[in-house]
């Protein structure tokens, strides 16, 4: 059975990118800010939905260890990407119920953009330090 090596680089990579992503939420929310005190509020929401559950994939995912079997690591990214799925979808019902500020529209689509922006730092990051 083939065994593969998640080393300490991909971890810290893998927690580097989280740490980016909550950045990110801060600096929108501070300039949500400027606007209005409900758009930073949205948008402090949907960028904490998007960064916890890319600390749980990260936190599942990259479990320190030695070489583990690739069916263990694989086993691992589908606990946390089913884990971060679940984790996304509760606390979005979760804000939808308990944040009335969400229940006008405007702040809901600013709530939904800023779990975009947010994602896509994971998918931007690969391309901008491979630039580098």
């Amino acid at each position: 059975m083939p065994t593969i090596n998640v080393d300490k680089r991909d971890r810290r990579y893998a927690f580097l990118l989280v740490g980016t992503q909550g950045l990110v939420t801060i600096v929108i929310s501070v300039l949500g800010w400027i606007h209005s005190r409900d758009a930073a509020i949205s948008l402090l929401i949907g960028g904490g939905i998007c960064t916890l559950g890319s600390g749980w994939l990260a936190f599942v995912g990259f479990r320190p260890s030695a070489t583990r079997p690739a069916k263990e690591i694989l086993a691992s990214f589908y606990l946390g990407e089913i884990g971060k799925f679940l984790l996304v979808m509760i606390l979005f019902i979760l804000a939808f119920k308990k944040v009335a500020i969400l229940k006008e529209p405007h702040n809901a689509l600013l709530m939904f953009l800023a779990f975009i922006v947010v994602q896509s730092v994971v998918w931007l990051a690969p391309q901008l330090i491979k630039a580098r």
